[in-house]
């Protein structure tokens, strides 16, 4: 037995110098599948052999496989760490939060997105951690976790002073139809910064919270004809069109109606986005007023609005010939 043992112990080596992964995955399949009864001999030579594939040597190895053999051994190395499972856990964490070569990182992540629900727990315990990308890492793992948990995590971090993790959080208490989440959109929408408010509006339409639309139209109605304020004006259009409240289009038609001798390019370019969403409210409203625009003297918002209402099928409806 003895002999057998420093036999399995010599391939395991084998195969690991050789970058041999495939058939180190089979090596621990078949030792973790074979059957044998406490106490026999052969049952603690199967326990020793897959004490080695957990190993912190061994890990270290396989992992150091991503940078020796490249991309070609990719794939037989991903069979390995998900067939072992666990052990991989912490020192793919370790690696995704030092590694300086993006390619890797991306890799481990991809590797524990794949171990999630085993990783789960490891994942949390460091979200302490003071680097925002590593936590932000850790949120997509969590993310692909799931479990009744979560919301009791994301407040660990609710508060995060990087905007990429806090919009990751938002999203994720919105997924989740958390409150939180709905509490920590308006705060975003209502903020002075323009980076927050604009992934706010992004993630509007993942709420139902009927103060989200007085918000989008607060933003709609700020003072501002730069480049950057039509875009996140814009941006507010959409969202507004993703949620379809009726209760936007008394405002869009207040926009509709404006008339600048100054700032005519910055208002025909709202009012093309607007007719280009009023099709998606479903409201006889949103069709009545694309009715009144296909009369518009100017003809390139007449004829956007009625083909919007054609798209629609409700240009009959209206009576409406180009």
């Amino acid at each position: 037995m003895e002999a057998l043992r420093r036999n399995l112990m010599d391939y395991c080596r084998y195969f690991l110098e050789t970058g041999d992964f495939r058939s180190l995955k089979k090596m621990y399949e078949h030792f973790r599948e074979i059957p044998f009864e406490s106490g026999e001999a052969s049952s603690s030579l199967k326990h020793d052999m897959l004490e080695t594939f957990a190993d912190t040597d061994f890990t270290a190895e396989v992992l150091n496989g991503f940078a020796v053999w490249g991309k070609e051994k990719y794939g037989d190395i991903s069979s390995l760490i998900r067939s072992v499972g666990r052990p991989f856990i912490e020192p793919l964490l370790d690696r995704l939060a030092e590694e300086e070569n993006r390619t890797i990182r991306r890799y481990c992540l991809e590797q524990l997105m794949h171990l999630s629900s085993l990783a789960r727990d490891s994942v949390a315990a460091r979200l302490g951690d003071p680097r925002w990308y590593f936590v932000r890492n850790l949120l997509i793992i969590l993310r692909r976790s799931g479990g009744a948990d979560l919301a009791t995590h994301l407040r660990r971090v609710a508060e995060h002073p990087h905007p990429k993790v806090r919009h990751m959080v938002l999203e994720m208490y919105l997924d989740l139809g958390d409150p939180e989440g709905d509490c920590m959109l308006l705060d975003d929408l209502r903020s002075d910064d323009r980076t927050m408010r604009m992934h706010a509006i992004q993630l509007a339409e993942k709420s139902v919270h009927p103060d989200v639309v007085t918000a989008l139209l607060h933003i709609l109605h700020r003072k501002g004809t730069s480049p950057d304020s039509a875009a996140e004006k814009k941006a507010a259009l959409r969202s507004l069109a993703e949620i379809g409240d009726a209760r936007a289009i008394a405002d869009l038609e207040k926009i509709l109606r404006k008339r600048s001798l100054f700032r005519a390019s910055f208002y025909l370019s709202l009012q093309k986005e607007i007719i280009q969403t009023l099709g998606r409210y479903r409201d006889p409203s949103a069709y009545a007023l694309l009715a009144t625009m296909a009369e518009s003297r100017n003809r390139e918002l007449s004829e956007q609005a009625w083909e919007q209402l054609q798209n629609a099928g409700k240009g009959r409806e209206w009576g409406l010939t180009l």
